[in-house]
């Protein structure tokens, strides 16, 4: 029998008088105990007094009764009762033998009360209700893990789970979030994206226009209206004002990314299919804005267009089979009648320049047709985002088969720094200042994701890795998700991709993003609620 450690648990200086003279035993017959489990932790209150009594080892899981003694002197009221089966150990000091990579978790809980009528022996059955994560149905878009035991995921109707370590919990987002009082609160909201660094912290974004930011001290988000700053809209003009509401309608931002070298700043970019978004120069949907925090409002951000992002005249660069044009000598490029026709889809920023990835639609030299390109705008600095001297870069593969779609969709981006990154459309490229290519151009295309032919293509959606040794490709081929996952002693380049990938064995959803904080610890989630952990060696499927 293990009894209560009598006068010093008890939490209450003034009852320890009368529980180290009488007491009297309380019988708790626990049952449904998960194989897995290590621990019983029993705590009992009474009259609003917690009586701890030190954690009890599993041998095994079959059904057991437990003994605690309790104050005999106490003789009315409730007896309350919390079971927890743990599946960690613990020490002959009662705390948990947690390791680095695992915490103490619940595998099942009780709770009940029975009432206290006379000094007698008390007894009470405890069929344990096993511990598990919140149902999430909704389709996530997006994964952020900041540590072991936090990580984030979000998607469509406003969905956001919480990772604690143990089990993923459905967040309240509708009640724990503040809109400053010109805000509408938005109303079939999805996340599209969440993004953290340790110099702003936690943000996401999404849909009607609106950027969040989450403050982890009163765990709440707080609603900015970026997008219900002045921007150039077409209103006749092309004079900054604020936009109408119908604005918001379409408003989706993609990616968000801390500027390196600012205070603070941010810079999200998206797009927006409402006719009022149009630009007064063009039909471009695209939307770019600077967010640089108050120096007197501590949380407050005030947002500003980046001009360049979506105005900047786009100049082809060279390629191993460049868009269609004229023989020598080649005419220059007219962009005159297409500023602008940029769509943004990602950010990365590095602490020597910014990339903006995204779709560009230009008209095919000679021709009415309008051509579409995966591109991106390279930033030498934070201060370029405001002016004219960024120009974007074509990324034209090298084609081998006459049947595959010829210029791909917009950009993906991950990288370590401004000479080694990575691009993914419906292929995959490398930016490296190591590798030379022979055309001039600074893209070297892998040949692992080309196109098997007619009706085969494939769609990368992200890459995301720890370093330039580690990283992982998201890829959707013929609507069938793959998981690709690249690992080598060396940093690997377009040339040494071709053999050095390794198809994870969890192909059996669609994903949409990955992310982790070691080569241990890396989250997938996808549609229909889907998160799946990879601890190095295999992997746990939360749906």
């Amino acid at each position: 029998m293990h009894k209560l450690i009598k006068c010093g648990l008890l939490l209450s200086a003034s009852l320890i008088t009368n529980s180290c003279s009488k007491s009297t035993i309380l019988a708790i017959a626990v049952s449904n105990i998960p194989t897995e489990s290590k621990t019983i932790i029993i705590n009992t209150t009474i009259n609003q007094v917690t009586y701890k009594v030190a954690p009890f080892d599993i041998k095994d899981n079959k059904s057991k009764i437990y003994s605690i003694e309790i104050p005999s002197t106490i003789t009315t009221g409730l007896i309350d009762l919390e079971i927890l089966a743990k599946d960690t150990a613990y020490g002959a000091d009662g705390n948990p033998l947690e390791t680095p990579n695992k915490k103490s978790c619940d595998t099942a809980r009780w709770h009940g009360s029975i009432p206290v009528i006379d000094p007698e022996n008390y007894s009470i059955s405890a069929a344990l209700e096993k511990a598990t994560d919140d149902p999430i149905d909704q389709d996530l878009f997006t994964v952020k893990a900041l540590k072991r035991d936090d990580a984030w995921a979000a998607g469509a109707n406003r969905k956001i789970a919480h990772w604690d370590g143990c089990f993923w919990k459905s967040y309240d987002f509708s009640s724990n979030t503040d809109y400053p009082p010109q805000l509408d609160k938005p109303g079939d909201y999805n996340f599209i994206k969440l993004y953290y660094n340790d110099k702003i912290g936690l943000w996401a974004t999404g849909s009607d226009g609106l950027i969040y930011n989450y403050n982890p001290k009163s765990d709440r988000w707080k609603a900015h209206g970026g997008a219900r700053e002045k921007f150039p809209v077409a209103f006749g003009t092309g004079v900054p004002a604020i936009p109408p509401p119908e604005w918001y309608q379409g408003m989706f931002w993609l990616d968000i990314a801390y500027l390196n070298g600012t205070n603070g700043d941010i810079l999200v970019v998206g797009s927006n299919s409402h006719p009022y978004a149009s630009h007064p120069s063009s039909k471009s949907f695209c939307m770019a804005v600077r967010g640089t925090p108050s120096t007197t409002a501590i949380g407050e951000y005030t947002f500003t267009v980046a001009s360049s992002v979506c105005d900047s005249p786009i100049a082809a660069s060279k390629s191993s089979m460049p868009p269609p044009t004229p023989t020598a000598p080649a005419p220059t490029p007219d962009w005159s009648t297409c500023t602008g026709c940029f769509t943004p889809r990602g950010v990365i920023s590095f602490s020597d320049s910014v990339i903006v990835t995204g779709l560009a639609r230009i008209p095919d030299i000679g021709k009415t047709t309008i051509l579409q390109y995966g591109a991106y705008i390279t930033y030498s600095s934070p201060n370029d985002l405001s002016t004219a001297k960024a120009a974007g870069k074509f990324v034209v593969p090298h084609w081998t088969n006459p049947n595959q779609e010829r210029y791909g969709g917009a950009l993906t981006a991950w990288g370590t720094s401004s000479s080694d990154y990575w691009l993914g459309n419906n292929r995959l490229f490398h930016v490296s200042s190591a590798e030379a290519n022979i055309q001039g151009s600074p893209e070297i295309v892998t040949k692992f994701y080309e196109d098997k032919g007619v009706g085969s293509s494939y769609t990368i959606n992200q890459i995301w890795g720890l370093n330039r040794n580690d990283f992982w490709v998201l890829v959707l081929y013929n609507s069938v998700s793959q998981v690709h996952h690249f690992t080598s002693q060396s940093p690997i380049t377009a040339k040494d991709i071709d053999q050095l990938r390794y198809k994870a064995p969890i192909e059996s959803f669609t994903y949409t993003s990955v992310d982790g904080t070691a080569t241990n610890d890396t989250w997938l989630v996808g549609y229909r609620g889907v998160r799946v952990h990879y601890d190095g060696t295999k992997t746990i499927v939360h749906k």
